[in-house]
């Protein structure tokens, strides 16, 4: 295993261009999952806002 990374280190120095490319990969993954992320917290709390909003609701209409 150790001499497939040689390979590959061996194989970047001699095509630095790649590393540009992999550094542009990188920075798109991480974008992509700091997206979903932020979608998934948006659905999960935006349920828990509606659940709220709802007992208040429930809360107002006992109390009135």
């Amino acid at each position: 295993m150790h001499d497939f990374f040689d390979v590959i280190n061996a194989y970047l120095l001699h095509h630095p261009a790649i590393l540009g490319q992999l550094r542009w990969l990188f920075w798109f993954k991480s974008w992509c999952l700091f997206l979903v992320m932020g979608v998934y917290l948006f659905l999960v709390y935006r349920e828990d806002w509606r659940r709220r909003a709802a007992s208040r609701k429930v809360d107002e209409r006992l109390i009135a």
